[in-house]
């Protein structure tokens, strides 16, 4: 179910999951097949993003390069292979602008929650060494992602959820819920495990 209240929207991802209504297929630069993406949030300046995104069994994409943008996800059923890192059900990763992306490949399919940090334009054979993709599981607490000039923060906390200064996202990792909470909003609910995003 989705529901709105001053701003807040909260977006029950089993039933989205379940239903083909809201699914466009998405082709991926280098990708063996489309996939399908169902968008949760769009930023219309920045082109900042949330979205589902549903690989089929076998979707792989072999050629090396990176996007110019910082990709974020958190691996909701089946696995998803990237640079010869295993992301199973549960794992969070982050992969910064310009950082080296090879060999990611799905055998059996996998559904993913993706933020990006606006347009991902795809960069062919290109990459900066430098940048290293951090990954863990998504509901142990504490700091994933510290506030940087680029990317908000993303941290993953306990009890309910203070207002804030700052546009936030939240995702219930165990009961598949995701939450849009605008500036200054809170979450009163106690959650055992919230994976929080700030923009």
């Amino acid at each position: 179910m989705t529901g709105s209240v001053d701003g807040l929207r909260a977006v029950d991802l089993h039933e989205v999951a379940a239903t083909s209504a809201g699914w466009v297929d998405q082709e991926i630069p280098g990708g063996s097949a489309p996939v399908r993406l169902h968008r949760l949030w769009l930023d219309r300046a920045s082109k900042a993003s949330v979205s589902l995104v549903r690989f089929p069994p076998g979707w792989e994409r072999m050629a090396t390069g990176s996007y110019a943008v910082a990709e974020e996800f958190v691996v909701l059923a089946g696995v998803l292979e990237m640079n010869g890192r295993r992301h199973g059900a549960g794992c969070w990763a982050f992969v910064p602008a310009d950082a080296c992306r090879q060999d990611t490949r799905t055998p059996d399919g996998a559904l993913a929650l993706a933020w990006f940090g606006g347009v991902p334009t795809w960069q062919p054979g290109w990459y900066d060494v430098r940048r290293r993709t951090a990954s863990g599981p998504a509901d142990v607490l504490g700091v994933l992602m510290a506030s940087s000039a680029g990317h908000g923060g993303s941290e993953v906390v306990s009890g309910p959820l203070a207002p804030a200064a700052k546009a936030r996202d939240a995702l219930d990792v165990e009961r598949w819920t995701w939450t849009w909470l605008p500036a200054g909003a809170g979450l009163p609910a106690r959650v055992d495990r919230l994976l929080v995003r700030s923009w």
